[in-house]
């Protein structure tokens, strides 16, 4: 699943999909992710966007709407608010400042 996730983590994907994947049902993929990784698989892969969002604020001159395009959140405000609600700073700061927030 984690697999999956590394490979789709930019497209729209659902809990159906994830654990379409591993071959199991819903739930037991939500088992597992809660047993193995203490998440939920979608709360994993939205974390999952944010580090390679993260990454992508710091290491690319990219405008802020294209990296939330290539990660996965597409376009609208909810990636800027996943991200302060993570950094405790807009992505806008968090690339002035660095990743040291």
């Amino acid at each position: 699943m984690l697999a999956f996730i590394d490979d789709h983590y930019q497209e729209r994907l659902n809990l159906t999909e994830i654990a379409h994947a591993a071959h199991v049902g819903r739930s037991e993929c939500s088992r597992c992710f809660q047993k193995t990784l203490a998440t939920l698989p979608m709360r994993y892969l939205q974390e999952y966007r944010l580090e390679k969002a993260a990454k992508l604020l710091t290491t690319t001159p990219l405008p802020i709407s294209v990296i939330a395009n290539q990660v996965g959140f597409g376009a609208g405000p909810f990636f800027s608010q996943c991200f302060k609600r993570r950094t405790g700073v807009t992505p806008r700061q968090y690339r002035e400042r660095g990743p040291k927030v």
